[in-house]
């Protein structure tokens, strides 16, 4: 897995989640993680296009991205990246988009940061990776921003 490699070779401390079945939404990672989750350590990465370029958004699984403050953040108009079209955009399919593998610019919503531990999709829908919300600076290069509705 490549980003558990970017995680060894940046000394970050991490946990392999495993999970029964494939997940795309929240839901989908409560229903078949096989080990106690927290749903609120639980991210999602998103993917917007402005028409020419595309960006990645990280916020909670629960949170809504609201268009309008991504647009202001990124300095452009965006539009999410319909779901079947997610896999042409970045090369991975919805539900496994790894900030850590993108090479589009990354924004990050601040209430990423309210909690201790983070998880989000490793680039197989059949894993998660969780991190210390505080080594996501270390693993990726972001832009925090206000992204949520």
């Amino acid at each position: 897995m490549n980003a558990e490699a970017t995680l060894k070779g940046k000394n970050i401390s991490y946990r392999l989640i495993k999970l029964a079945d494939k997940a795309v939404s929240v839901e989908d990672v409560m229903r078949h993680v096989q080990e106690k989750m927290d749903v609120d350590e639980i991210c999602k990465t998103m993917v917007v296009t402005d028409g020419d370029k595309n960006y990645a958004l990280m916020l909670k699984g629960k949170s809504r991205v609201d268009i309008s403050k991504a647009s202001a953040a990124i300095g452009t108009k965006v539009r999410l990246v319909p779901f079947n079209q997610v896999k042409d955009a970045v090369g991975l399919e919805p539900g496994c988009v790894c900030p850590l593998l993108l090479s589009i610019p990354l924004y990050v919503d601040s209430h990423v940061f309210d909690t201790e531990k983070i998880n989000f999709g490793s680039g197989d829908l059949l894993y998660g990776i969780e991190i210390a919300s505080k080594d996501l600076a270390k693993a990726v290069s972001y832009t925090k921003a206000d992204l949520a509705e």
